[in-house]
Formats: structure tokens, C-alpha cells, sequence
């Protein structure tokens, strides 16, 4: 079956200005957690989306013809959107017949996000994904789950445990993240994983694959959690 994408735009260059940030720790943690570059707080983000951020603004077209192809919507079906900023992504499934609920820690990014969704099969709530399951949802009850960008800022191990737990069966948790350089130079709010981590994150899922979007962004799409 052919999904044809209702697109928001073209994916943006990402901002200048940046600071050394290491790779994640196994086990989960970012090392930005844990080695001196700074945990970033709700307030963090919060002005971040004052100001007018929130790359990626946009769902690039590479971006949604890939997620078609390689995992595809599925109508009527229920997703979860972690780390939803202010709600592009989450619109966008939603646009291809999906009910969305989005997640986020920043309150602002969440208030932006419920002002631009019009429809009713789009919710967004404040949640630290580090600290609160996700709320409200059966377990084995979800058809998708997606992180798109949020990856790197989080207790990958924590999440995925979680993930596993939400989804049907038959369900795909759908990541989208920056590839760095171990040690590369990166801003706060643009931060990736490297290769060795990418395949870390498929620990514990009976299929698992790895695409390319573009030159530093992959997306993995992983099924069937074992634990």
C-alpha cells in the first residue's frame, strides 16, 4: 500500500554555535548527563521555544517518503510521539489518519504544539520521559512509537523498557536522531548519537534495522521487544 505524504515543509540547516558534548554512556544515560556537559532543564527548553527554536521546524520530504516506505502509517491506528516539541511530527501522523498523543518535558514546546493542532486526534501533555511512564496508555495497546531528535537527551534504557511494554505485537518504535563523531562538536539542543550507540538501542528487539535519511540523520526501526 502506497501512503502519500502531506508534508510541512523542508528540513532546515541546523544553527551555529556549538560546545563539546561526549557519546552516551552504555546503559542509556547520555554522557552529556554525566560527564560535565550539562543536563538540560525544563526551563532549558522552555526559553529554547520562547526564542523560536525547535529544530527540526519541519517534516523533510526524504523524511516522510522513508517512513512511508519502511514502516508506514497505519489509519485509524494509535501512535505515541516522545519528545514532541511542539508537535510537527505528531501533526504529520495524525495528517496520514493516526490518533497522537505527543510527549514532551517542556511545557512551552507542549502549550505551542496544542495552540497549531486543530484536530481531535492529536493530544500533547508535559511528561519527564527520564522519570514518569507514559500515562493512560495499556500495555500492547500501541501501534507506533516515535522519537524524532529526542534520543540522545534521554534513559535510553528506561525508554525502551517502556516502549517494549506500550506497543502491540505487531508494533514499531520508529527513532529518528543526528549521527555524530564520538566527541564531535555539537550545540545543546543538537545533539545526536554515534553508529555504536545507534546499534546499542537495538538491544532486546527481535528485528531491527537501520536507514539512511541523509548525510548526519538515520532513522532505526525496531519490532518486537524481547526484553
Amino acid at each position: 500500500m502506497t501512503h502519500q505524504p502531506q508534508l510541512e515543509g523542508v528540513l532546515p540547516a541546523p544553527l551555529s554555535g556549538v560546545r563539546p558534548v561526549g557519546p552516551a554512556v552504555p546503559g542509556g544515560v547520555p554522557d552529556a548527563q554525566c560527564r560535565g556537559a550539562r543536563r538540560l532543564t525544563a526551563g532549558d527548553w522552555d526559553r529554547w521555544y520562547e526564542r523560536g527554536g525547535g529544530w527540526p521546524r519541519v517534516v523533510s520530504d526524504a523524511e516522510a517518503e522513508r517512513f512511508c516506505r519502511f514502516v508506514g502509517p497505519v489509519p485509524g491506528g494509535s501512535a505515541v510521539d516522545l519528545g514532541c516539541g511542539t508537535g510537527h511530527w505528531a501533526r504529520q501522523l495524525a495528517a496520514w489518519g493516526m490518533s497522537v498523543r505527543g510527549y514532551d518535558w517542556a511545557g512551552e514546546a507542549i502549550r505551542q504544539a496544542t495552540c497549531r493542532s486543530t484536530g481531535t486526534t492529536t493530544q500533547f501533555q508535559t511528561l519527564d520521559l527520564d522519570r514518569q511512564p507514559v500515562p493512560g496508555i495499556r500495555p500492547g495497546s500501541v501501534d507506533l512509537v516515535t522519537c524524532r531528535f529526542a534520543i540522545a537527551y534521554l534513559d535510553w534504557a528506561r525508554l525502551v523498557a517502556d516502549v517494549g511494554r506500550r506497543l502491540a505485537w505487531n508494533g514499531t518504535f520508529f527513532v529518528l536522531t543526528r549521527i555524530d563523531e564520538p566527541g564531535a562538536l555539537v550545540h545543546d539542543h543538537h545533539r545526536g548519537v554515534d553508529r555504536q550507540q545507534l546499534d546499542q538501542l537495538a538491544d532486546g528487539w527481535a528485528q531491527h534495522h537501520v536507514h539512511r535519511i541523509g548525510s548526519r540523520v538515520s532513522a532505526l526501526v525496531l519490532r518486537r521487544y524481547t526484553g
